[in-house]
């Protein structure tokens, strides 16, 4: 019995270990997906990398993402989670992704949202200013 006993303890602290050393994007992946869901987006581009938010002073930030497919590179921001109402953009389409979020305000937090072509968000986050 303590066998057994030590033998499903051993395998639960494996198995939590196994799922803490997921890749860290899994997370934002699942995310993505239900954010793509929730805004009826079938078009099969996924954020493979990030987004990470680089760079972050009291005024500006840079966003950055990679995805599988060409997509825009559309992001709305700003201080109100509803309704952000700044946008960042750049014409044409990528897979590499990066944009300069600018006009911010010092010890603020900021909502963005990547976008699609046509506007639906693909993936919510937020980050704070020093």
């Amino acid at each position: 019995m303590k066998k057994l006993l030590a033998g499903t303890i051993a395998l639960a602290l494996f198995g939590a270990m196994a799922v803490a050393q997921q890749n860290p994007d899994s997370y934002k992946r699942d995310k993505e997906n239900a954010q793509e869901r929730a805004s009826h987006i079938n078009d099969a581009v996924d954020i493979v990398n990030g987004p990470n938010v680089e760079g972050v002073t009291p005024n500006s930030a840079w966003l950055s993402w990679q995805t599988n497919k060409t997509a825009a590179t559309r992001v709305r921001y700003g201080t109100n989670r509803q309704n952000p109402g700044k946008r960042a953009y750049i014409p044409g389409g990528s897979t590499q992704h990066r944009v300069q979020l600018n006009g911010l305000q010092p010890h603020s937090t900021y909502y963005y949202e990547i976008e699609t072509r046509n506007g639906s968000d693909r993936f919510k986050g937020h980050f704070q200013t020093p």
